[in-house]
């Protein structure tokens, strides 16, 4: 198609020529200063800027990008429309919804669009034993934009693990005044209910070691994941306050063990499913799938980013009865929870009373060795949209003001992309 004649009609301006299909995943837009940029249609799809997506009533986005289904993302017809005298981009979705976008804005985050499809911003590598682990001051934390900045992303990116230090405690039997509660609501954002939605939780191991609930014993506690039984979508942030006593968590990095796996190994656990908690407990039958989840996940990029593990809580493999591979896919199971729980890969946290241990739920795991002595810890969850959307409004603080707008209604990953390219935000970090 020709753009020509709308170009004329402004020709003091960068203004769209014309703009073709490449094949399913992507559109390039020629402007009229001679320039061609490519957008993913899954990075214009997550920016829309329709009423639906981005009502001008509220300046705010309304449709996060992580709810949307990504064959969304394929199928997009381009062409190119007069709005109010000017060319405009307008998309037509396989799903029936509709985008335009105008010339000044595609021209103006143009470099971003470019980025590939689902670009990675986890940018973690692997730890062992010999991690040490960041230690933060709480105080700093809640007083200085740039420490709040370096706990998010080694929280969120690397290494998944950090200690906070010189938080209030909350005495036992009254979680609620956890200082970890307080600090991940006033710091961070909301709390990420919990079973019977409740938003924080105890344990104490007054139990002994012959109690037969090993959340509330002085046993050992295998590494794991934690669960969320109240909405079965596990948080992100972990954050566990020692309220009374003090003791040692081990922490594993998944992604360190995820390297020891074969090709085949990797390619067998990718394929399968566990049911994750007590569903009988909640009412639920056999047949239902809420909590039927994947036991690893991977990337935009094929890197390990989500893991779900507990030896304690998760019934049998989806496929177990089905299944004609069933006696390969237990080898797997047994070969991968060995890795995991192997010690060597620990690294042993020790905590006092009112020191708070954060992970990153999806990565690391922990474990509790045994007990001497009563403890009492206090515990919350934050999501990770959550965590992404406290990351995002920092960055949102770096860009001009007159970006603002414009900011307000990217996704993360692409305002991560903006910062980087344009202010070297977390540049060379890992």
């Amino acid at each position: 198609m020709n753009g020509d004649k709308m170009v004329e009609q402004e020709d003091s301006i960068v203004v769209i020529a014309d703009v073709h299909a490449i094949g399913q995943d992507a559109v390039r837009v020629d402007f009229s200063d001679k320039t061609s940029h490519t957008f993913y249609s899954g990075w214009l799809r997550d920016s829309c800027r329709s009423e639906k997506c981005f009502p001008l009533s509220i300046s705010n986005r309304t449709v996060r990008d992580y709810e949307a289904e990504s064959a969304t993302y394929l199928g997009c017809r381009p062409s190119l429309e007069e709005k109010e005298g000017l060319p405009v981009l307008k998309i037509d979705w396989c799903d029936g919804h509709k985008s335009t976008f105008d010339s000044a804005w595609l021209r103006c985050w143009a470099d971003v669009g470019q980025g590939s499809p689902g670009a990675s911003t986890t940018n973690r590598t692997p730890w062992g034993s010999d991690l040490e682990v960041p230690v933060f001051d709480a105080k700093v934390v809640e007083n200085d934009p740039n420490e709040l900045e370096r706990f998010l992303m080694t929280l969120y990116q690397q290494p998944g693990a950090a200690v906070l230090k010189g938080l209030e405690t909350g005495e036992g039997g009254k979680p609620m005044q956890a200082g970890c509660k307080r600090f991940v609501e006033d710091n961070i954002g909301l709390l990420h209910n919990m079973m019977a939605g409740l938003p924080v939780w105890e344990i104490s191991t007054k139990g002994g070691l012959d109690d037969q609930s090993l959340d509330y014993s002085r046993r050992p506690l295998n590494k794991h994941t934690d669960q969320c039984h109240y909405n079965t979508t596990p948080p992100m942030g972990w954050f566990m306050q020692v309220a009374q006593g003090s003791g040692g968590t081990a922490i594993t990095d998944t992604v360190r063990c995820w390297e020891l796996l074969t090709a085949r190994e990797k390619e067998v656990l990718l394929s399968m499913k566990g049911i994750f908690g007590n569903r009988r407990q909640f009412g639920y039958t056999d047949k239902d799938s809420s909590f039927v989840l994947p036991f690893v996940e991977l990337d935009d990029h094929g890197e390990l980013f989500y893991v779900r593990h507990t030896t304690s809580k998760f019934g049998p493999f989806l496929n177990s009865s089905s299944s004609s591979n069933i006696a390969e896919e237990m080898a797997v199971w047994r070969r991968w929870n060995s890795i995991l729980q192997d010690h060597a890969h620990d690294v042993v946290v020790h905590l006092t009373k009112g020191d708070v241990l954060c992970l990153n739920n999806h990565r690391v795991m922990h474990g509790r060795s045994v007990v001497t002595g009563d403890r009492i810890v206090h515990g919350c969850y934050a999501s990770q949209t959550v965590l992404e959307n406290r990351m995002r409004l920092i960055m949102q603080a770096k860009l001009p003001p007159s970006c603002d707008d414009l900011a307000l209604m990217l996704p993360t990953r692409n305002l991560i992309a903006f910062c980087q390219k344009q202010f070297g935000w977390h540049k060379g970090r890992q």
